[in-house]
């Protein structure tokens, strides 16, 4: 009865080293994973911003062109308004110096 009872404690403790062994490669593994998982993590933060940034600069040069653009038609506008005052002017000119010359 002895003997069965050594048998059944060196099984017990056995089977103790094979659990604590177990949980170990678990926390080991567990650990890996959330480390793997941060460092994607972190490198889908960074693509995201990268991405982000270079969007933010396309709609910021995208906006300089267009107010570019706004300004280079409203500078046409003002030379087409000033063209027709100089026409107008010259007009005008022609007009008073035939009545002079009458």
């Amino acid at each position: 009865a002895g003997a069965a009872v050594a048998a059944v404690a060196v099984r017990g403790s056995v089977v103790a080293e094979v659990v604590a062994e177990a949980r170990r490669a678990m926390a080991e593994a567990t650990a890996a994973a959330v480390a793997e998982a941060r460092e994607r993590a972190a490198v889908e933060v960074q693509t995201a911003v990268e991405k982000a940034v270079k969007q933010a600069r396309a709609e910021a040069s995208l906006a300089v062109e267009e107010e570019r653009a706004a300004e280079a038609a409203r500078a046409a506008q003002l030379a087409a308004e000033l063209a027709k005052v100089a026409e107008a002017t010259a007009l005008a000119a022609e007009a008073e110096a035939e009545a002079w010359s009458r």
